[in-house]
């Protein structure tokens, strides 16, 4: 049995506030992010099956190299159409996880985001 733990901290998800900027300072690099856990051992088409390295649009879409198969890193996933910014959804899904006694008080004061907000997309989804 693999005695590796996952997920590793620092490794598998930033350790702490600087952390989580250096790696998420973009939208691509939120993206990139998604993709690595996506596909763990490299991207592989849902149409053809063809492993290997997709080409990336301007609108950040996946496009399979053997049959053009276009794909959202973020379908299929909490993320799905949502028109606010991945960086805001991981930062607030990385204060709600990382602080011990629940939301971090600086969590409005970081993220555009009111509990509105989140809670009505997050029941959109679960329908």
């Amino acid at each position: 049995m693999d005695d590796e733990v996952w997920p590793v901290a620092g490794v598998d998800y930033p350790r702490t506030f600087q952390e989580f900027d250096s790696w998420f300072e973009s939208e691509e690099s939120c993206r990139d992010y998604l993709v690595r856990l996506r596909w763990p051992g490299g991207f592989q088409c849902s149409r053809c099956g063809l492993k290997g390295e997709p080409w990336v649009t301007a609108r950040g879409y996946l496009h399979c190299r053997r049959c053009k198969a276009e794909i959202s890193v973020t379908a299929g996933t909490l993320f799905e159409r949502t028109r606010r910014p991945l960086r805001d959804w991981l930062l607030a899904i990385w204060f709600v996880t990382s602080q011990k006694n629940g939301v971090a008080p600086e969590l409005p004061d970081r993220v555009d985001m009111d509990a509105q907000d989140a809670t009505s997309h997050g029941t959109a989804r679960a329908r």
